[in-house]
C-alpha cells in the first residue's frame, strides 16, 4: 500500500444549479458528483496525464455477471491491452472507504470474470497494487512501464478552471499570482489533509462543493480552505472555521473585487448573519500581494478575517 498515484489529481466539472458535477473527459458525459465517480475520474485524470495509456483502451463500469448474483454489475476500469484484452482492473472506492479485505474479496470475484492480470484497489488516497500468478495473486509497486517517463501535469489557468477553482474570466495580474497559488497550495509535498465537502446549497455566488484543505490551528479549532470559480462567476477564496468540531464561521473572499477594495469584496457569514468586512480590514489588499510560495502566511490572514 502506499499513496494513491491519483492523490494529487482532480476531476473535471460542469456547472449546473451552482452545484459542480463532474465531468468525464473521455466519454465526454456529466456525471453526478458522488464520491466513488470522483476517486474513478481521479484516476482517468491520472491515466490521460501521467501515463501514456490510449483512451480508446480505457473501459468504464465493464458488465460483469457473477453466478450468485442475479443482476449483472459493474467495475469500475478496466484497461486493455493493444490487443484490447483485459490488461487491468481497478476498483475505486469512496475516500472514507477502508481498502480491507472485503473489498480485496470484491475485486478478486470481479476479476474472476474480467480476467485482467492486474488488480488495483484504490479509494484515491491510498492504492494496493496486485498481479495475478497463474492461481495466486501477488502485491506489486505499478504495471505501467518503469521505462516511460511520466510528464509533468501542466496546471496552468485553463486547467484549474476546468476543476472549478477559478473562474474562466480573470485579468493577467490576478491570474498569474492565482495559478501559481493553486500549484503551490495543492502541491504533492504540502501535509495537510485534503477533503472533499459536498454542501448541496451554497451562500455564495459560486459553489461551495469543492476539495478542502483541513488546517489545524490548535486543539480546538481547524480551518478548512479552497478556492472556486466558474464560467459566469469571480474567483472566490472559501475558509470554513470549524471549532470543537462545529463549524463556526464561513469567510468569502472576491479576489476580483479585493483588488479595488470594492464593498462585499469580503463577506463573514456568522450566527446566521452576513458582514461585510472589507473596509474594516486595512490589510485586505495583502491577500493577494504576498509570495504564494509562503502559504504559512494565508492560513494567516485568512485566520485575522475571522477575528
Amino acid at each position: 500500500m502506499k499513496k494513491s498515484v491519483a492523490y494529487k489529481h482532480f476531476p473535471q466539472v460542469v456547472l449546473q444549479d451552482n452545484r459542480f458535477w463532474l465531468f468525464n473527459p473521455i466519454l465526454r458525459k456529466r456525471y453526478e458528483n458522488r464520491p466513488e465517480e470522483r476517486v474513478r475520474l481521479q484516476w482517468v485524470e491520472y491515466l490521460l496525464h501521467q501515463t501514456d495509456w490510449k483512451k480508446s483502451r480505457i473501459g468504464f463500469e465493464t458488465p460483469v455477471k457473477l453466478q450468485q448474483s442475479k443482476n449483472t454489475l459493474r467495475a469500475d476500469l478496466v484497461l486493455y491491452s493493444h490487443e484490447m484484452k483485459p490488461h487491468a482492473l481497478i476498483e475505486c472506492k469512496s475516500d472514507t472507504v477502508n481498502l480491507n479485505q472485503a473489498v480485496a474479496v470484491q475485486a478478486a470475484r470481479y476479476n474472476k470474470q474480467v480476467n485482467a492480470r492486474h488488480l488495483v484497489l484504490t479509494n484515491g488516497i491510498e492504492d494496493y497494487w496486485f498481479e495475478r500468478a497463474d492461481d495466486s495473486i501477488e502485491e506489486e509497486v505499478n504495471f505501467f512501464d518503469e521505462k516511460f517517463s511520466f510528464p509533468e501535469v501542466k496546471r496552468d489557468h485553463i486547467y484549474w478552471y476546468r476543476r472549478g477553482f477559478c473562474s474562466k474570466e480573470i485579468n493577467t495580474e490576478l491570474k498569474d499570482w492565482l495559478v501559481e497559488l493553486l500549484n503551490n497550495f495543492w502541491s504533492e509535498g504540502t501535509e495537510e489533509k485534503r477533503l472533499y465537502l459536498d454542501f448541496k446549497q451554497t451562500l455564495l455566488p459560486v459553489p461551495m462543493n469543492q476539495y478542502y484543505k483541513l488546517i489545524d490551528i490548535d486543539s480546538d479549532r481547524r480551518v478548512a480552505i479552497s478556492f472556486t470559480g466558474t464560467d459566469s462567476s469571480e474567483s472566490h477564496l472559501i475558509a470554513i472555521l470549524n471549532e470543537e468540531g462545529t463549524n463556526r464561521a464561513i469567510l468569502s473572499v472576491n479576489l476580483s473585487m479585493i483588488t479595488t477594495n470594492e464593498k462585499e469584496a469580503i463577506l463573514l457569514f456568522k450566527n446566521g448573519d452576513i458582514v461585510d468586512i472589507t473596509s474594516k480590514k486595512r490589510n485586505s489588499k495583502t491577500l493577494i500581494s504576498f509570495d504564494p510560495s509562503e502559504l504559512n502566511k494565508l492560513t494567516e490572514m485568512v485566520m485575522k478575517f475571522f477575528d
